[in-house]
């Protein structure tokens, strides 16, 4: 498989990106325009978080938001969960927790169709947190577990790509613990009524 210019102008950007550095940062940024004008949704996506976190160029959240959008409409999964994101956080756009939460299910139905969900746990520890605390969609506390159950093991299978993984596998695990206790509580509930 050959890669075509916009993949190899991203592959320079990632590579002069993982220097840590600020010039690498800034090389990086120029590879990634770069790309993103020839269409690379994932240059878009790359950006994105450049401009949001400010590596290589200035802060300007806004702008990050832009890209994120582009590479969303270009069906880039990471930008879709960051558009969904904003929606549920009223960020950049009007707040939306319903738009968040159909954008998040829908990604998760694509996802398990080409069967790719295990490499974007985030998708289900979102699910979970939206069933949880009924934003965007009715409460329902079992159906939240099973999201989290799907996240820590997805997170656990993945630990050692991400740095930031195991944080995330823990954060599920205490989100499946508080979804036991309440169930355990409703279940009590109904035996005394």
């Amino acid at each position: 498989m050959t890669l075509d210019e916009s993949d190899i102008l991203l592959n320079l950007g990632a590579e002069a990106y993982q220097t840590g550095t600020p010039e690498g940062f800034k090389t990086a940024v120029a590879y990634y325009q770069k790309s993103a004008a020839l269409g690379n949704s994932q240059a878009m996506t790359n950006l994105g978080y450049c401009y949001t976190y400010g590596r290589g160029v200035q802060v300007d959240q806004k702008r990050g938001f832009q890209y994120f959008i582009q590479a969303a409409k270009l069906g880039n999964f990471e930008a879709v969960m960051k558009v969904a994101d904003a929606y549920q956080k009223g960020k950049f756009v009007e707040k939306d927790e319903i738009n968040a939460y159909k954008m998040y299910l829908k990604l998760y139905h694509h996802l398990q169709e080409i069967g790719e969900i295990e490499e974007y746990p985030e998708v289900c520890l979102r699910l979970g947190n939206c069933a949880y605390s009924g934003m965007g969609t009715k409460k329902d506390i079992q159906q939240a577990r099973t999201y989290f159950e799907m996240a820590a093991a997805y997170y656990r299978q993945r630990e050692h790509v991400y740095f930031y993984y195991p944080k995330q596998r823990k954060q599920a695990e205490e989100m499946i613990r508080k979804c036991d206790q309440k169930l355990a509580a409703e279940n009590q509930a109904d035996r005394k009524a």
